[in-house]
């Protein structure tokens, strides 16, 4: 049975049509069903001068709120904080890199690895090798051992290549930084970069304590050579024609027998013949004793 028409006083307008005639239980009803919206949808009665915005009218969007339980209430507050964290995270945050780089995943070769394969285990292999080749007498022939020993001393060598491309890979790198180990000075900004950076420092550009250490590492052999160098420039020629002069004897005892090596017979018999008139010489004109 159809409610009066007293009972229904209220018009909307919604996108432009309008539509009616309504309860204000029926708009509630709509305000449940999120049909009705307060600031763009109107609502008009008889006796008003204008149309007023649906959530001006008394009761039908307070009393709908009011009526919601506690838990529900509770609830969608807790909602639209959450959603307001995560929105805030994600535009305000989302390209700073995290403060935690170093529990960070990175593909490649991390510097452990790196060190394993470039420092450690050649040592081992070639140890390995020196004594493995010795057993090798008795069960391969002769002739095989040198060309055996060489294919496997050329296994680090792979390893070794492989463990620094994958290290490039592991900071974030192009692989084709490789070929720049074959450039002076170049090579040495990127030995420091291989030895010293951690995963992803290309992009995040942070060393962290461990990275600050083994760089400090990685520069002393590069100041003592520096120092060095600039030490011959400086001093070099004095120190080397002082440490001449102190051992000329010996030096040119060296340069002798160096040449009496590589010498002819015929340069042979010149120099002893040379050496004969110098001890001739040394001794003085021999006397011949008058008798009479």
């Amino acid at each position: 049975m159809e409610e009066p028409e007293d009972l229904k006083p209220w018009f909307i307008t919604q996108d432009g049509e309008r539509s009616g005639p309504y309860s204000l239980e029926e708009l509630k009803a709509k305000v449940e069903l999120h049909e009705l919206n307060p600031r763009l949808d109107m609502a008009w009665k008889d006796g008003m001068e204008d149309w007023i915005s649906a959530g001006e009218v008394e009761g039908l969007f307070e009393k709908s709120t009011s009526a919601e339980s506690p838990e529900r209430k509770d609830s969608k507050k807790k909602k639209d904080v959450s959603d307001t964290k995560s929105a805030f995270e994600e535009s305000e945050f989302e390209d700073e890199p995290s403060n935690n780089f170093e529990d960070e995943e990175w593909e490649g070769t991390s510097r452990g690895g790196f060190f394993f394969f470039v420092y450690i285990f050649p040592v081992i292999w070639y140890v390995g090798l020196y004594f493995g080749s010795k057993m090798l007498g008795g069960v391969v022939p002769e002739n095989i051992i040198p060309i055996v020993v060489g294919c496997i001393a050329f296994l680090p060598v792979l390893l070794c290549i492989f463990a620094i491309v994958q290290r490039l890979q592991n900071l974030a790198m192009s692989r084709l930084w490789f070929f720049g180990i074959f450039v002076p000075l170049l090579n040495i900004w990127l030995g420091y970069r291989l030895f010293a950076c951690p995963p992803g420092y290309a992009e995040h550009k942070r060393l962290g304590a461990l990275g600050w250490i083994l760089a400090i590492i990685y520069s002393l052999p590069l100041i003592v050579m520096i120092a060095a160098g600039v030490l011959v420039a400086i001093k070099g020629p004095e120190m080397f024609n002082e440490v001449i002069e102190k051992n000329r004897a010996q030096y040119e005892e060296v340069i002798s027998k160096a040449k009496q090596v590589t010498e002819t017979p015929e340069e042979k018999k010149a120099r002893e013949e040379e050496q004969k008139a110098k001890e001739k010489a040394a001794k003085g004109p021999s006397i011949i004793p008058i008798h009479r």
